[in-house]
């Protein structure tokens, strides 16, 4: 790790998700010989019918998940958040809510995979189209995600490219520039609403091998007033667990910030990087 700083990281998934194939030993095992001071699990909460984990979660495995990377943490002295991670929120929410309500949840997570039945992270999702015009459509619907849903972070802002480099195309561009304003309003509306913007970095593990979001999305969010910041890999497998977080921690201490966040009972708990 660069420094004596710390690291929390606020988007994990077990096996208790569709797609996801890593235990919570294998999570805390892991965390202690990287040396991380904190892990949040969540798990997927898909109710889009196109989607592979539609459906909800399995939330006695979850929980069972959730118990026990707690009793480990404690053992470890890492500390352990527990949180949802909701697919479409201003969608479905007549169909996560109750799943909300099951648990006290440390952290809520909005995340964004369909414009409608455009799966965006996915080749197929820019099929007979202008690329660009998808990833304008992507901006405007987490705009309304943000108007229209409760929720404490927002994951990987920015997870189009992933898509966009399966499907050939160039992941390059500033959309800060393209879009200047379109932009503001969406990182104008996470400041306005206290929704903490993570820093994905799973991205610097595939074809696209950027962050999600951008540097220049993350500088531009700094620039507006935005200071809730967390560290996410989004891990699924044991293989590449926590890939990347120490660049994200990187990043966003060359973006110009000092602290970052985790979760405790829907509210923010700052520490140093």
């Amino acid at each position: 790790m660069t420094g004596s700083g710390r690291i929390y990281d606020l988007h994990l998934h077990t096996a208790a998700s569709p797609d996801a194939r890593i235990t919570p030993e294998e999570l805390v095992a892991a965390a202690e010989l990287m040396g991380l001071w904190g892990l949040g699990l969540v798990v997927h909460v898909d109710f889009h019918p196109e989607d592979h984990c539609s459906g909800g979660p399995d939330l006695d495995a979850y929980l069972l998940d959730c118990g026990q990377a707690r009793e480990l943490g404690e053992t470890a002295g890492i500390k352990i958040s527990t949180g949802l991670e909701i697919g479409e929120p201003h969608r479905f929410a007549s169909s996560w809510e109750p799943v909300s309500r099951a648990a006290d949840w440390d952290y809520l997570t909005g995340a964004l995979h369909w414009i409608g039945s455009r799966l965006i992270l996915e080749a197929e999702g820019y099929k007979s189209t202008d690329p660009m015009q998808v990833v304008e459509g992507y901006y405007l619907e987490t705009l309304r995600l943000l108007r229209h849903s409760d929720m404490d972070v927002l994951a990987h802002l920015g997870i189009f490219r992933r898509g966009l480099a399966m499907a050939g195309y160039r992941t390059d561009f500033d959309e800060v520039s393209q879009w200047p304003a379109l932009i503001d309003d969406v990182l104008g509306a996470m400041i306005e609403q206290g929704v903490a913007l993570e820093v994905n970095t799973a991205g610097l593990r595939r074809k696209e091998a950027v962050t999600y979001p951008t540097r220049n999305v993350l500088e531009r969010y700094r620039e507006l007033g935005g200071e809730l910041v967390a560290l996410g890999s989004d891990t699924h497998r044991r293989e590449n667990a926590f890939f990347g977080i120490r660049r994200g921690r990187q990043l966003l201490l060359d973006a110009g910030f000092q602290e970052a966040c985790y979760f405790s009972g829907r509210t923010p708990r700052f520490y140093h990087l």
